[in-house]
């Protein structure tokens, strides 16, 4: 738990020295350009849980369906060995990306808004108090790599659980790392930190 509180004064820290000017992105920047989603395409994390166990959690795109809007749905796979397979369905537009845990769209997990600009919010529907604000656009070094102009994004849903979410987003990677965790009531929490990573063009 020591581990996990430490990463959140420093990414705090971080923030805090995150310049406030407004992101240079295109008119014309689409969603792919913050967070690709494409199939085959994988994430290897780093694991950290509340408690200090230590995992490796792999994230894959399995499959895409196109609505006849255009819109697209990506079924992803989430697999760790503390907990096994998980799955997520990321529904797709052109400014933004729902991460939703059933096919039918009903409960969301995540949600980003595009372009990320500094002090763009938006609610994220999950929790009765549910707000993200982009913070800033920085630098970060993770696992010995080093990232420059991150967007680092904070979720609170303070409405029952106290989260706090922290997550670091680099354009044309997607998350290289994120941070939840919620109040002493609800003994969960983890960190992931990028170790590797193939995006399929």
């Amino acid at each position: 738990m020591k581990n996990i509180l430490c990463l959140f004064i420093i990414h705090s820290l971080w923030l805090c020295s995150c310049t406030k000017d407004k992101a240079n992105i295109s008119p014309t920047t689409t969603t792919v350009s913050y967070v690709p989603i494409s199939v085959g395409s994988w994430w290897v994390y780093r694991y950290i849980s509340r408690s200090g166990d230590l995992d490796t959690m792999i994230e894959k795109v399995l499959s895409k369906k196109v609505s006849q809007s255009g819109d697209s749905l990506y079924l992803i796979q989430k697999k760790t060995t503390l907990f096994g397979i998980d799955t997520i369905y990321a529904f797709v537009t052109k400014d933004s990306i729902v991460y939703y845990k059933d096919i039918n769209r009903i409960y969301v997990v995540q949600k980003y808004l595009f372009p990320l600009t500094t002090g763009a919010i938006w609610s994220d529907y999950a929790y009765l108090s549910d707000t993200t604000i982009v913070n800033g656009i920085g630098q970060t070094t993770i696992n010995f790599i080093h990232y420059d102009s991150i967007f680092a994004i904070r979720r609170d849903a303070s409405i029952p659980y106290n989260l706090i979410e922290i997550t670091l987003i680099k354009p044309d990677i997607g998350i290289i790392e994120q941070s939840e965790y919620y109040n002493i009531n609800y003994p969960d929490g983890y960190t992931i930190q990028l170790l590797n990573y193939n995006i399929v063009k």
